[in-house]
């Protein structure tokens, strides 16, 4: 029953994807963006949002401590613009991860980000702390939020904090380069 649920939602998003590519005009740059688009992108991309879900970090075997003693408050940044990913890749980006454990932040360096999922132009990270890490279905959500809240067009980016401390781990709504 859950596998055919799941293929059913499959279904209806590529459909629905299909839909939306076909009818939906995309303005390719800032310079097809009109001033009233404008403004209405600055309103969005001055949204943030006090969010609760969980960060920890995963010992060597595998056991998974809780940061603090509750979970922490952490915050949606919207980082909409013409570069952002379609809204309907990165739904299906986030439907990938809801099928994983955990999702943690394996690179000490340079970027400090770890790509935990892409579907066609979104992609889904985690950037910060190394080896720090959170369900991959709070990654997944983290996804839809930012779709839900940061939406303009067919479009929508941005970050969430899993604590207020910017540094320490981030959730990363971006275009796929690969």
């Amino acid at each position: 029953m859950g596998l055919t649920k799941d293929l059913g939602f499959t279904l209806l998003l590529i459909v629905t994807s299909a839909l939306l590519t076909s009818s939906t005009p995309i303005p390719n740059s800032p310079a097809e963006l009109s001033s009233s688009d404008l403004a209405e992108l600055a309103i969005i991309n001055q949204k943030s949002f006090s969010i609760t879900l969980p960060l920890y970090k995963l010992s060597e075997d595998g056991a998974a401590e809780l940061l603090g003693e509750t979970a922490a408050t952490g915050r949606l940044l919207c980082e909409t613009s013409a570069g952002s990913p379609y809204i309907w890749d990165t739904y299906m980006a986030s439907s990938q991860l809801n099928r994983v454990g955990w999702c943690q932040q394996l690179n000490p360096g340079g970027s400090r980000c770890t790509l935990h999922s892409r579907f066609k132009t979104a992609a889904l990270s985690l950037c910060g702390t190394w080896l720090l890490a959170v369900r991959c279905q709070e990654l997944a959500l983290v996804g839809n939020l930012i779709t839900d809240h940061c939406r303009f067009g067919a479009r929508a980016g941005g970050q969430y904090y899993f604590d207020e401390n910017p540094g320490l781990l981030k959730g990363v709504v971006h275009w796929n380069d690969v």
